[in-house]
């Protein structure tokens, strides 16, 4: 069976961004090599300059995981790699909740809404397709399960403080 060929577009950063391959769930491009699996910019860096000494890992300077560019990778520690994510503000995690997660579809004042639209019986899936994620995200907001430091407030207690006709949009 014939192996595709690596194949990419340049965007306007310079990087070379994968275009022959479909990235995975974390934006890198995976590839074959006979019967093994591996990583496009690992690839490339070792096609460029050499096998990848042990302990050592393909660093991306342009922060975009599909990025094969030579120009863009540089040899370098996990512990380099983690320092450079920290400082970059790239962390994800239990820290940034919310709109600080660069990843961030929605912020503050659309989860109030689907909090709100969902006590009033819109369904999740509607809510989903309008806000352009997926109804499990939409589900775990509702239930306080995503975007936990939103407090929702009730809407037996928004009426009191405005009246039925303020909730109506």
């Amino acid at each position: 069976m014939a192996q595709r060929q690596l194949a990419w577009v340049i965007n306007d950063r310079g990087c070379w961004i994968v275009s022959s391959h479909k990235p995975e769930k974390h934006g890198y491009v995976r590839i074959r090599r006979g019967r093994k699996a591996t990583l496009a910019h690992r690839m490339m860096f070792e096609k460029m300059n050499g096998p990848i000494p042990p302990g050592m890992i393909i660093m991306h300077i342009c922060d975009t995981p599909a990025c094969v560019n030579p120009a863009h990778l540089r040899l370098g520690t996990q512990a380099e790699n983690v320092k450079d994510r920290d400082q970059k503000g790239r962390l994800v995690a239990k820290g940034h909740p919310g709109i600080r997660n660069p990843w961030a579809r929605l912020d503050d004042d659309k989860i109030r809404i689907i909090r709100r639209d969902a006590q009033r019986g819109i369904a999740q899936r509607v809510l989903a397709v309008r806000f352009g994620v997926n109804q499990g995200q939409i589900s775990k907001i509702v239930t306080g399960r995503a975007w936990r430091h939103i407090r929702a407030v009730a809407v037996q207690r928004v009426r009191e403080m405005v009246g039925e006709s303020m909730l109506v949009q």
